[in-house]
């Protein structure tokens, strides 16, 4: 494939009035969609862009539709995390940096299973 046929191939794809931008990528091509949004913090509307989906110059269209496709749910998904709101926090947000979530994981508890103790385990082993 090259990069005008994929482009003829995601020109057939349609999401609401996003757009669907490709371009090259190291020795493929990257699909990236683009759409018009609030913003999450400042709730002005401005472009908003997904991530960077590569494709293969050896895809097929198959491949390049439902890489589309996912690009189209996982900013869907993008939206909601940051959308959705516990005590008025985005409790599931998308920028949480994965830093700060190792050091949850190390710090805290989780939720609904007993700590574990040297007693309560197989072997006595903790």
């Amino acid at each position: 494939m090259n990069e005008q046929q994929i482009h003829a191939i995601v020109a057939d794809t349609r999401f609401r009035d996003w757009q669907f931008h490709v371009g090259p990528m190291g020795d493929g091509f990257f699909l990236q969609i683009r759409f018009v949004a609030p913003d999450a913090e400042t709730g002005a509307l401005e472009v908003q862009h997904g991530r960077k989906w590569y494709l293969s110059r050896f895809a097929i269209a198959d491949e390049i539709v439902k890489t589309t496709w996912l690009a189209v749910m996982t900013a869907l998904e993008h939206e909601a995390r940051e959308a959705f709101r516990y005590q008025d926090e985005a409790v599931f947000g998308p920028h949480t940096d994965v830093g700060a979530l190792v050091e949850l994981q190390r710090t805290h508890q989780p939720v609904g299973r007993p700590e574990r103790t040297a007693a309560s385990t197989p072997g006595g082993i903790a």
